[in-house]
């Protein structure tokens, strides 16, 4: 899977093949004396290793980042100390300078949760600390927007009790874009989940439940959009490729018209739709942004995209 691209047909034929033959197979097991508790999703990082975190376990059984490679290499890469976090929850978002951030639930200097860098070459760094003030705590998943910073929440405690919705920039500025109220009838709190859609809209959910006017009646979570003005962009199925492979493209306005240039290269289009597409990397691109022209202007991707030899 990693060695090619798949266009859609074949990766259902080849899903459909793998379920057949039960072609599975166990890259690592996590041992409750070392790593256990995976804390979020895998990311396929531009070195092409996947990296990960572990809520418990580690050094000092606080849990850990880790990589694995395809051949099931197995690396712990930090452990986490409690005066440096404890308990990592989200995933990892790697930036296009190729640093990783991400957060941990508990402790730090305030141990209401931190928010790390851990660079390419593994060197790590807190860059926020929560205070349980006014920047809320426990900290909960990063993004990547497609202005270069990162967004993400924190699950409680502000001036309005419900946690925060905040903006980190790549220099560390940290910004609380919108507070959580976790009162009778607020529209929900305990922000847990963000995305960004490639229109630009920041979405996301409450885990705690809004009442409305009847303190007696039914409760519902929420679903929020914010509008921050950020801009449109394509994103790519995949971190990295190679000359002449395939590679999947979500975005709006796609058409026939449509041109992808990566880094600057024209590239062919073998597949289209008017929010996906599949294109071949041509020959002369090289790592750099992929932008797409549609009748609504030109879009360009999130992050770098990296060609490998």
């Amino acid at each position: 899977m990693f060695g090619r691209k798949f266009n859609r047909t074949e990766f259902l034929d080849h899903l459909s093949h793998q379920r057949r033959n039960g072609n599975f197979t166990v890259l690592q097991n996590c041992s409750a004396s070392g790593e256990n508790k995976a804390a979020g999703p895998l990311i396929q990082a531009t070195d092409e290793w996947i990296y990960g975190t572990i809520g418990t376990g580690g050094e000092h059984d606080k849990g850990t980042i880790f990589r694995i490679n395809r051949d099931g290499h197995f690396e712990t890469v930090y452990s986490f100390d409690g005066t440096h976090g404890t308990f990592p929850n989200g995933w990892l978002v790697q930036a296009n300078d190729g640093d990783f951030y991400g957060t941990t639930q508990d402790d730090g200097v305030t141990s209401y949760g931190t928010i790390f860098k851990l660079t390419a070459t593994h060197q790590f760094t807190i860059v926020h600390n929560f205070s349980g003030d006014s920047d809320g705590a426990f900290p909960r998943n990063l993004v990547l927007g497609s202005d270069g910073n990162l967004y993400g929440t924190s699950l409680r405690l502000n001036i309005k009790g419900g946690g925060v919705l905040f903006r980190l920039t790549p220099s560390g500025q940290f910004t609380v874009l919108h507070n959580f109220d976790s009162g009778q009838s607020s529209p929900g709190d305990v922000p847990v989940a963000l995305v960004q859609h490639t229109n630009g809209l920041l979405y996301g959910d409450t885990a705690n439940e809004t009442r409305g006017m009847d303190a007696d009646g039914p409760t519902y979570s929420t679903f929020y959009s914010y509008n921050l003005g950020l801009p449109p962009f394509v994103t790519y199925l995949g971190s990295y490729g190679r000359i002449g492979t395939q590679v999947d493209l979500l975005g709006e306005h796609f058409t026939t018209d449509s041109r992808v240039f990566f880094n600057g290269v024209r590239a062919q289009i073998v597949a289209l739709a008017p929010t996906y597409m599949t294109v071949v990397i041509p020959n002369g691109a090289t790592t750099g942004w992929i932008t797409v022209t549609t009748a609504a202007g030109t879009l360009k991707s999130g992050r770098k995209f990296v060609i490998r030899p």
